[in-house]
């Protein structure tokens, strides 16, 4: 079951944040999400992918295909905690400058925590939440305008949801899991956005053939806001309007659609990789009518996001004598569908196009079962 859920709440939630504090070895428990903020981090600051179009982190689909083999010897106690620190940095770091003083690229470092309770089998509740601190000051910050301030520590939202392993297909083996998510604004990204409520919900696939898993899932997103077009807060977002500024009208995603696939092996019973790519895009509540002023080039009707992919390759490794403890390490690339010009498909397995390959993302993260 954990598989098919992991991959519903973190692969296809086109408003989660990529976090390698996602990672879990505890058999049932919830995903612990780092959603420090859509707008921090995205691939590319010139580029609008859009707040609620980010990416999950590999590692949380590799932590959860070695949770699903668990999961057939799990404890019968209903209750399931666990705590990840993980670390994680771009591709900018590698880039050279002038003086040691001036960085291209980002560290992060992140605490995440998860609860799960088990209602009945195949029935789980969960409970989710991580803190991020920014390590260094960067230039290229990704997804906010080019600074050199330090950000402060940064809480996520609360995420709280419910999956149920539904059915099996018989004969085929496929099992399929319902999920729902209720995401409750916490972090400022989303107090500033004016954010009332975020739901998800989810369905996903897993079939096991031999040491291999495929797991494919698609999910729907509606958040409810005070104000779709609310004006950004300077208070709790200021990052946002630095260029802009305070007059800035900011169309939020109302909707969201995802989908994404899951390829996992397991090499040795603790050891495991996953490799994943998933796609995921924004429709807005701002309604624009055409009329005879309106250019030929503008986009006219409910206004839709330009569309997001990632692609990542995670490896984790689960420590012997029942410790409860596992280690896993990552790289995800997430990017918009299409290049800069637009004139075609963006490849996802690298950064190639922009000069400090930023997009490309790198983790490490530890996880302890409690």
């Amino acid at each position: 079951m954990l598989i098919d859920a992991a991959l519903t709440r973190a692969a296809l939630n086109p408003f989660t944040a990529v976090g390698l504090c996602a990672l879990l070895a505890l058999p049932g428990a919830a995903l612990a999400q780092d959603n420090t903020a859509g707008a921090e981090l995205a691939a590319d600051p010139t580029e609008e992918i859009g707040a609620g179009d980010v990416v999950t982190a590999a590692s949380a689909e590799a932590e959860a295909l070695e949770a699903a083999e668990l999961d057939e010897g799990a404890d019968a106690f209903p209750i399931g905690a666990s705590v990840s620190l993980s670390y994680r940095f771009d591709h900018g770091q590698f880039i050279e400058t002038a003086s040691e003083d001036f960085n291209l690229g980002y560290q992060i470092l992140s605490l995440g925590a998860a609860l799960q309770y088990t209602v009945i089998e195949d029935l789980d509740l969960t409970a989710s939440m991580a803190a991020s601190k920014p390590l260094e000051t960067s230039y290229g910050n990704p997804g906010t305008p080019s600074q050199t301030s330090t950000q402060s520590t940064q809480l996520s939202d609360l995420n709280l949801g419910a999956d149920w392993a539904f059915w099996t297909i018989p004969v085929a083996e496929i099992g399929l899991v319902l999920s729902g998510e209720f995401r409750l604004p916490i972090s400022k990204p989303s107090r500033a956005a004016g954010l009332i409520l975020g739901n998800t919900l989810s369905v996903a696939a897993r079939r096991k053939i031999w040491r291999m898993t495929v797991g494919l899932s698609a999910g729907y997103t509606y958040n409810i806001y005070d104000d779709s077009t609310q004006q950004i807060d300077p208070d709790t977002g200021a990052a946002n309007i630095l260029i802009s500024g305070r007059d800035l009208g900011n169309p939020l995603d109302l909707q969201g659609f995802s989908a994404s696939l899951v390829l996992g092996y397991s090499i040795i019973d603790p050891l495991n990789v996953s490799v994943s790519y998933g796609i995921n895009n924004s429709y807005g509540s701002v309604l624009f009518e055409r009329d005879q002023y309106t250019s030929e080039n503008a986009q006219d009707g409910v206004q839709a996001g330009l569309g997001a992919q990632f692609f990542s390759v995670a490896v984790s490794y689960r420590l012997p004598f029942e410790t409860g403890t596992s280690v896993a390490a990552s790289m995800v690339t997430a990017s918009g569908l299409y290049t800069s010009d637009n004139s075609s498909w963006r490849l996802p397995f690298f950064d190639t196009e922009s000069q400090t390959h930023d997009r490309t993302t790198y983790g490490i993260s530890l996880t302890q079962s409690l």
